[in-house]
């Protein structure tokens, strides 16, 4: 499930604005706005196209019971040195 944190850790890894990432993933601006200042919840279609964006940027979600929650950006192969 994906939390307003990490999306909003999320657009910042990848430097892009709300508007951005509501065009990638094909939702309208004033969702990503009131999802990420909890002002509501998303439906689970909503959530799919946001994460599905957000993975194809290359994002990846992490869960982990003593690390918590959070966002990574995966490396590509020109990334590492």
């Amino acid at each position: 499930m994906l939390r307003p944190e990490q999306c909003r850790a999320a657009r910042a890894l990848l430097n892009w604005t709300q508007q951005h990432l509501a065009n990638e993933a094909r939702v309208a601006r004033a969702t990503i706005r009131d999802f990420e200042n909890a002002r509501h919840r998303l439906h689970g279609s909503t959530q799919a196209l946001i994460v599905a964006a957000l993975v194809g940027a290359g994002v990846g979600f992490l869960a982990d019971a003593h690390l918590g929650i959070g966002v990574y950006l995966r490396l590509t192969g020109h990334d590492c040195a």
